[in-house]
């Protein structure tokens, strides 16, 4: 809720300024923030579908185990490169 009224205001003076100086550019960004709205809504409710197609629920009770996707089970599968290990290779001196 305190996004979408930071959104709304934000709306509100975009086109209080826009009206006032005469420009349409404040008139298209307010059409083009309901649109990112519109679009962020979009994809949070395909994950909720995705999820239930999936795991046949969106209880989250039942879906909290998430399996293998923490940050030490991946050692098992892929070991550890320092990033500073290839600081040596590249061409210009640190």
């Amino acid at each position: 809720m305190p996004i979408e009224s930071m959104l709304l205001a934000v709306n509100s003076n975009f086109l209080v300024f826009s009206v006032s100086s005469d420009d349409m550019m404040g008139q298209s960004f307010a059409s083009l923030v309901p649109t990112v709205a519109a679009a962020e809504s979009a994809i949070g409710l395909a994950i909720f579908v995705i999820t239930f197609r999936v795991r046949g629920t969106i209880a989250v009770e039942s879906i909290n185990s998430i399996q293998g996707l923490g940050p030490f089970s991946l050692g098992e599968r892929i070991r550890f490169v320092s990033p500073f290990l290839f600081l040596n290779h590249f061409p210009f001196s640190c």
